[in-house]
């Protein structure tokens, strides 16, 4: 769909096939057995450089009751007490993309990543000084 060359590249052309084109959702399963999953996973901003806006929906489950906290970087989001599952909404604004991570007690025991993508590339281009 996206290569046919009978569409004009117009922005919803272009939104769509970032879209199609980019992952769902991220699952990763840490070798704990501890799943964690993001929707979406890709957040797509409408030019490269400007801040992109996602309501991602942060989803985990372990096959033992575990006390988990999720955080980006080092800061702590959401805790969650002794359990096997957890869900919670995450409202993701930044300008690249961010790895969140599921860390109990012991460590880190799952990790995946929101990505950005563009519909435009930034059209800013650097200037030199000229005298003539």
């Amino acid at each position: 769909m996206c290569s046919d060359q009978r569409y004009r590249p117009t922005l919803f052309t272009l939104l769509c096939c970032a879209l199609l084109s980019s992952p769902v959702a991220a699952v990763a399963e840490a070798t704990g057995g501890i799943k964690l999953a993001l929707t979406p996973a890709t957040c797509v901003a409408l030019q490269q450089g400007r801040l992109c806006y996602a309501t991602v929906h942060v989803r985990w489950q372990s096959a033992t009751p575990q006390d988990l906290c999720l955080q980006a970087g080092t800061q702590k989001l959401y805790c969650w007490p002794t359990g096997r599952e957890g869900q919670w909404r995450y409202e993701f604004a930044e300008y690249d993309g961010q790895q969140l991570q599921l860390v109990s007690p012991d460590g880190i025991q799952a990790q995946a990543t929101i990505s950005v993508n563009w519909v435009q590339k930034n059209p800013r281009v650097k200037r030199h000084w000229r005298l003539f």
